[in-house]
């Protein structure tokens, strides 16, 4: 089965690797396999929302908010009346 995913020695991109499992789980017949990959992929997604919450450091909140008092002191800003009319506009 590994010599299935090697395609004449050369790199294959995100989609063709897709179409390749997907044809490959279109052919397996076993319950436990098809399960087994179900929580493979319920881990993947998990961890992936894992990394897009990550709480700040205390660090990266200070620098955060040094940045944003100079966005205010230089008059970078947007008004919550213009950001509105803005995302109407969308």
């Amino acid at each position: 089965m590994a010599l299935l995913f090697l395609q004449k020695n050369r790199c294959m991109t995100i989609q063709e690797e897709r179409n390749l499992l997907k044809k490959e789980l279109d052919s397996i017949n076993d319950l436990q396999v098809i399960k087994a990959i179900k929580q493979i992929l319920q881990y993947a997604k998990f961890n992936r929302q894992e990394e897009a919450v990550k709480p700040f450091t205390k660090a990266e909140l200070v620098k955060r908010a040094k940045i944003s008092e100079d966005d205010i002191s230089h008059k970078r800003t947007t008004s919550i009346k213009a950001l509105r009319k803005e995302v109407r506009n969308w």
